[in-house]
Formats: C-alpha cells, structure tokens, sequence
C-alpha cells in the first residue's frame, strides 16, 4: 500500500470536512483530521482545495456535481418563468397603481375646480349680502330718523308714519326673506 503524502491526506482531509460541516476547513480543523502538525503544508492543501472548489462551482454555475443537465435546465427554466410571472404580476399591479393615482390626480384637479368656484360664489355672495346689510342698515337708520321726525309730527302726519311702518314691515321681511336665503345657501356649500 502506498503511503498518501501529508499535502494529499490535507487535501482530502479538506473535501471530507466540507462535506460533513459544510464549513471551509482552516489550519486547526485539519490537523486533528490528518494527526500531522505542518501548517505550512496543510496551509498549501487548503489553498489549493479551495481553488479547485471554486473551479469546479464556476464550471458547473453552482450546481452541485452528480445533477443532471436536463435537471438544471429545467430547474432554470422554471425559475425564469417564475421570474417572468412575477415581473408581470409587478408590471400589473404597478399600471393598476398609476391609473389608481391618475384617476386620485383628476378628481383632485375636479374637486380642486369645484372648490375655487364654490370659493369665488361664496365670496361674491358675502360680499352681496354685506352691501345688501349696509345698504338696510343705512336704510334702517334713514327710516328710524324719518320715524322721530313723524313722531313730533304725529298729528299732521299720521298717515305719512303709517306708511313708513309698512315700508319698515316690508324691508323686515326682506332682510328675513334675506337671511333665510344666506341659511340656505351656507346649509347648500356646507352639503
């Protein structure tokens, strides 16, 4: 029986405690293995053991040696497949997203639109009933003056007075009529 050298014994040392940890061997891994102390020696093995593991994974792309062509064809293709299927069900589920977000952007534009002229009536509308108020008050304080100026002469006047009450019961139910217009006008913008 020939005798194996130390680099031989180091080397195989290395394929058998790759096999059996899966660990890369190191120094004081193989030495118990081979009982033989010669760093430098069983140093060399390991370089040597691991240039030819990676030889071996770039030959066979990572597939383990014993498998089958056919087999790694087929595990291939079914993975680019699986890739494909998931690329597609990204690229569907993303244009779904953009026309979610596309259709989100035109009812912001049209609420966005609906806002400014809801903003823009109520404006011109408050500024409406605000000259409307104005233009009653300075109206009221008239009729309220002419009112005084009656009652001193409520004797030769009194038919002029009564109209005067008429006219104020009229701009009353105005300003009602008026208020009840602004209540549903704030009760329509705020629906």
């Amino acid at each position: 029986m020939i005798k194996k050298s130390t680099y031989t014994r180091a080397y195989e040392a290395c394929e058998a405690f790759f096999a059996e940890t899966g660990q890369m061997p190191t120094i004081d891994a193989i030495k118990p293995l081979i009982g033989v102390n010669s760093p430098s020696t069983i140093s060399s093995a390991i370089k040597a053991w691991k240039n030819d593991l990676s030889q071996t994974v770039k030959k066979d792309q990572g597939v383990l040696p014993g498998v089958s062509a056919s087999l790694t064809d087929t595990v291939n293709a079914l993975w680019q497949q699986a890739l494909a299927e998931a690329r597609q069900v990204f690229n569907n589920k993303h244009e779904e997203l953009q026309a979610q977000q596309a259709d989100l952007t035109a009812k912001e534009a049209v609420l966005n639109d609906e806002t400014a002229c809801i903003q823009q009536l109520l404006q011109l509308t408050e500024q409406k009933f605000q000259e409307e108020i104005a233009y009653l008050k300075k109206e009221s304080e008239r009729l309220t003056e002419d009112s005084r100026l009656l009652t001193e002469q409520a004797e030769r006047y009194r038919a002029l007075a009564t109209e005067v009450e008429k006219e104020n019961a009229v701009l009353k139910e105005t300003i009602k009529q008026e208020q009840d217009k602004v209540q549903r006008l704030e009760l329509q913008y705020n629906e």
